[in-house]
């Protein structure tokens, strides 16, 4: 999950997804939660993976008045509540190192909401040739982290992004990934051990994470 046009469907079509994927000049392409069932050979043998495609909170057309980011809310936590084992992955696109408060409290606001969830974690995609080290260092992974850390409730850290994210380089959307870069992805979600999800008030979660946001400094 994610902001709009990170990266997320081409990161889903690079494990065998078929989600539409591409660039939107206002908008990402993803306007509702779609899945699709995929095997993966994870090397000792093929496992089954059901793959969510969620759109971003800017994606969601407002409807007969409702509010979209209500809508988008309500949407992301009926997907988390539909029973099975998750994992959660938060794709972000950082702009000259900084990740932008929206994509922050996007990510506030689903771990706020989660009485049971696995520990998440976090892609950073297209990094440029000159920002792949810098966000590769363990230095940037701890400054995500710390913020990530200042703004979440005190029993939800244990489910926070680990340290270290997956860094992607930048890439053609409608080429999608390098057969290396897949290999990176895969392995990523692997390294997660999937377990079931429980969101609850996601809607008054997002209003106190507003609150929050407004008191932090991230830059």
């Amino acid at each position: 999950m994610g902001n709009p046009g990170v990266g997320k469907s081409t990161i889903l079509n690079a494990l065998g997804g078929n989600f539409p994927n591409g660039f939107s000049k206002v908008s990402g392409l993803t306007k509702d939660v779609s899945n699709h069932l995929v095997t993966v050979n994870t090397g000792k043998g093929q496992i089954p993976l059901q793959l969510f495609d969620v759109p971003g909170i800017d994606d969601c057309p407002s409807e007969n008045g409702e509010d979209p980011i209500v809508k988008y809310l309500q949407m992301l936590q009926t997907t988390l509540n539909s029973g099975g084992d998750f994992v959660i992955i938060f794709v972000l696109k950082p702009s000259s190192g900084r990740v932008s408060p929206s994509d922050f409290l996007v990510m506030k606001t689903v771990l706020d909401s989660l009485k049971k969830a696995p520990k998440v974690g976090w892609i950073l995609t297209r990094a440029g040739r000159d920002e792949m080290e810098d966000y590769l260092s363990p230095e940037y992974g701890a400054f995500l982290a710390q913020i990530l850390d200042r703004i979440v409730k005190n029993k939800n850290r244990k489910i926070l992004p680990a340290p270290h994210p997956l860094v992607l380089a930048k890439h053609n959307a409608s080429k999608g990934f390098s057969d290396e870069d897949k290999c990176f992805i895969l392995n990523y979600v692997l390294s997660f051990k999937p377990e079931p999800c429980e969101s609850l008030n996601m809607v008054e979660q997002v209003v106190r994470g507003f609150l929050d946001m407004a008191k932090l400094t991230l830059f």
